[in-house]
């Protein structure tokens, strides 16, 4: 089909609402030397009428609508700051000399169940194929600027062919990050994370705001085919190589929503749906 005689049509999903309390408290530097108390708050979520062309569900066997109960695998009570390169290994730290992490060890499960929200839901893509981004509003991530600039958001989608679509998002481009404080508490200069060998590496993270529609051109997450399921693992931490991953995130209000928009090109229909999940 001519891309310039598709009439296009937004679907959008909204995954997660988490209200999410950072109470940190104790000493100064990043990783050990703070932890952080996260609530959950149940909140409502809202769609626009439209016809249900892209949607959700907490298991892939169904039932598939515009909204779904979020039922994270993992609530995190207590988070410490860890590190990762691509989603499938976290490290800590190890060892320190004075204010700088040298060393880092492999995070157990425990430690994760300590230290991360993790979870899975699933799209649907009912009757016709779409290109996927994220979609803001309903997406929200907060706006206190010391936490935009240290979160971080992970986010694993899953094709029907196995493939797997990994993304490290940097939170800062959700809103105005100048005032937030940062501090060097890791043996290197620039921007890294702990690899899988618990070595310090490039930090493999992108601009959230690279995936967000209606910002500029943005890129798609993923495209879906008619009828297909996806399935979209999601991973809220934050990042302890960061330089601002210090004493001054304590104690921050964080109201969180997660939103997927799917851009169908077909030229029957322009009407927009607003699948979400909402925390029950």
């Amino acid at each position: 089909m001519d891309k310039k005689q598709a009439r296009s049509a937004l679907l959008s999903a909204a995954l997660a609402l988490l209200a999410v309390c950072v109470l940190l408290a104790g000493a100064t530097y990043a990783w050990f030397t703070f932890d952080t108390y996260t609530k959950v708050v149940p909140m409502e979520a809202r769609i626009s009428d439209g016809d249900m062309n892209l949607l959700i569900s907490e298991s892939r066997k169904g039932p598939f609508d515009v909204s779904c109960p979020l039922n994270p695998e993992n609530y995190a009570k207590v988070l410490y700051p860890v590190s990762t390169a691509d989603l499938d290994v976290f490290h800590l730290d190890k060892n320190q000399n004075g204010e700088i992490v040298t060393d880092y060890r492999l995070a157990t499960q425990e430690d994760l169940n300590h230290s991360v929200i993790y979870g899975t839901v699933y799209l649907k893509s009912e009757g016709h194929s779409c290109d996927i981004f994220l979609k803001a509003p309903p997406l929200s991530l907060g706006s206190d600027p010391q936490w935009l600039a240290v979160g971080r958001l992970g986010l694993q989608i899953t094709g029907r062919d196995g493939k797997k679509l990994k993304f490290i998002l940097r939170l800062d481009g959700l809103g105005q990050t100048g005032t937030a404080q940062t501090a060097v508490t890791v043996d290197s200069t620039g921007s890294v994370v702990v690899n899988t060998a618990g070595q310090l590496t490039n930090d493999p993270s992108e601009p959230i705001s690279k995936y967000l529609y209606g910002v500029g051109t943005p890129t798609a997450l993923c495209s879906m085919r008619a009828g297909e399921i996806a399935r979209v693992d999601y991973w809220l931490y934050l990042e302890g190589c960061d330089t601002a991953c210090i004493m001054p995130v304590q104690e921050r209000q964080l109201a969180l929503q997660l939103g997927f928009i799917g851009r169908r090109n077909d030229a029957d229909s322009t009407d927009e749906t607003m699948p979400t999940t909402q925390n029950r």
